[in-house]
């Protein structure tokens, strides 16, 4: 099974990132973003190939993290390149950096058979939401990035649970979350 593990946000948060999603997939005529349908979350272990999901399932079952440390506030829009242009919203709270360290810290304990460590498994790395990729905005990621700064976004993130999502037949699914107190 093809697995990635992240946080959710909330449904408010879900809604106005759909919102946003909508306004700039219909503005810039970008069929293949408003396709995508992608799940707003922060990742925080890559995706890799896994045979047996339930020990991981079992570890992020036993964590008791409280939502009240994972509140934020994401103002900023921002772009990185590794290759392939992300626009994304920075989530910056240093909370949500320590538990994603946890979370890649104890995954790495359990040692299991096809899962491996790429250069973004890392607790140090940007945490961010992504909002659209080059391939989904083609030409017009400088236009789609100066309108989204331009909006001054001042969007309350509240984190409500981990997530293992399952990547299938190029489609993502949440293959099963959990919940923080």
């Amino acid at each position: 099974m093809r697995f990635y593990i992240g946080f959710l946000p909330d449904s408010q948060f879900i809604a106005q990132y759909e919102r946003i999603i909508t306004d700039i997939s219909a503005l810039f005529g970008l069929t293949d973003l408003a396709k995508k349908a992608r799940t707003p979350h922060i990742t925080i272990k890559s995706p890799g190939e896994i045979e047996d999901i339930f020990p991981v399932e079992r570890m992020l079952s036993y964590y008791e993290f409280s939502a009240s440390d994972l509140m934020t506030s994401i103002g900023d829009v921002d772009v990185f390149n590794e290759g392939e242009e992300v626009i994304h919203f920075p989530v910056e709270n240093p909370r949500i950096q320590e538990l994603a360290g946890i979370v890649l810290r104890d995954l790495r304990k359990l040692e299991l058979p096809g899962v491996t460590w790429g250069r973004y498994d890392s607790s140090d790395k940007l945490m961010h939401i992504t909002i659209a990729k080059r391939s989904e905005i083609k030409n017009k990621g400088d236009e789609v990035l100066d309108y989204l700064r331009s909006q001054r976004f001042s969007l309350p993130l509240r984190l409500e649970s981990l997530a293992i999502f399952r990547k299938e037949n190029g489609r993502t699914s949440i293959h099963s979350s959990y919940p923080f107190l």
